[in-house]
């Protein structure tokens, strides 16, 4: 081989892998708010936030601008819908490769699970896994696969999932400036706030647990990852909260109500091991929620249910764990009150669309388009 076709062949492979990273980058992916809600957890300066959440999307009823306005300390809710308990780990190792948080929250729904397509959910996997930095992504994928997941190569190199993109102009310009605002800002203005104004009302009578302290054993292997991450939290020494997120529990809905035993019985698990849990199905009342206008559906809490939830949860956090807000430069604290200032007019913008809309609504170039543009307003 002469020297000039070498150097052709190694300009060439050069070229076909940067073009892999740059189409990976901002084309082959999911565009998912889930998948870029991580992604935009990873912009967060290092060592800048003073709790991290961690679970499914019950943590949606939580919003990182608004628990900054009233009680002054920076959070980010590391959160995918479908989350499930034998996820948590791989998440939490993400967490703490990027952040030092001074309390890490973890919302336990994902524990109920009791299926192996659930708890091996192959979108939730793809959502943690496609923007994960590749070292870590190396040490913690192998016992997260099963045969309900793709293959190990699909989350290694996520482009050959998302390769056929290409036959969905609209979706890639989207995945494009979705992901070129976040790079432009430095970090999500909204915190990985989404939300809907819908609000579903009552099916039933809401069923009475004030006294309700029955359990319902957890799937096996549930059971299992709990305890395992249970037992790396002791070892890390870790300031975790476990808590349960309140769902409309109604005499008629029975797996809603199941769930609820089953969260009876993670709670003496994780007492077992020593960590504290608030229980805030049992809340609703002390928190404000009216279970017939705070609901998008029986187990999300929506805008108005939201901003119930995070001015109690901050406030709680706040007295409870000590949280003394760490300093923070000049540039993040404009950051940080503009993400406050851009949550009010979020929901201002939420709250005028009609009201028989059920969308939700998550941080895109798109929405924060039509932020910007009520500035003036």
């Amino acid at each position: 081989m002469t020297r000039r076709r070498a150097v052709k062949i190694l300009s060439l492979a050069i070229a076909l892998i940067l073009f892999y990273g740059f189409s990976q980058m901002y084309f082959w992916r999911c565009n998912s708010h889930n998948e870029l809600r991580l992604y935009s957890f990873r912009q967060e300066k290092k060592d800048s936030l003073d709790v991290v959440l961690l679970g499914a999307s019950d943590i949606y009823a939580y919003s990182a601008p608004l628990a900054y306005s009233r009680q002054g300390f920076t959070s980010y809710p590391y959160v995918v819908s479908a989350c499930s308990v034998c996820f948590w780990k791989a998440m939490l190792e993400d967490i703490l490769a990027h952040q030092n948080p001074q309390l890490v929250l973890v919302e336990t729904t994902g524990a109920c699970y009791d299926t192996l397509r659930e708890l091996h959910n192959n979108g939730a996997l793809h959502y943690i896994l496609d923007g994960m930095p590749f070292r870590l992504k190396l040490q913690v994928i192998r016992p997260l696969l099963t045969e309900e997941n793709d293959s190990a190569a699909a989350f290694l190199f996520p482009g050959l999932k998302y390769h056929s993109n290409w036959q969905e102009p609209e979706e890639m310009k989207s995945n494009f400036w979705n992901v070129r605002m976040l790079q432009k800002q430095g970090h999500a203005v909204l915190r990985g706030t989404y939300t809907s104004r819908f609000t579903i009302g009552l099916q039933s009578e809401m069923r009475n647990i004030e006294n309700d302290r029955s359990e319902q054993p957890l799937d096996g292997e549930a059971e299992q990852a709990l305890r395992e991450f249970l037992e790396t939290c002791r070892e890390l020494n870790l300031p975790v909260l476990f808590t349960c997120f309140p769902h409309q529990i109604t005499i008629e809905d029975d797996e809603v109500y199941q769930n609820f035993r089953m969260t009876n019985s993670i709670e003496k698990i994780v007492r077992e091991y020593g960590f504290p849990f608030l229980n805030m199905e049992g809340l609703a009342d002390e928190i404000g929620i009216d279970p017939e206008q705070d609901y998008y559906n029986r187990t999300h809490l929506n805008l108005y249910g939201q901003q119930k939830l995070t001015e109690f949860l901050a406030q709680y956090i706040k007295t409870n764990f000590n949280i003394v807000p760490r300093a923070q430069d000049a540039e993040q604290i404009r950051a940080w009150e503009e993400s406050a200032e851009y949550y009010t007019r979020y929901c201002t913008y939420i709250e005028e669309t009609p009201t028989d809309s059920e969308a939700l609504f998550s941080e895109t170039y798109a929405l924060m388009k039509e932020l910007r543009e009520m500035k003036g307003t």
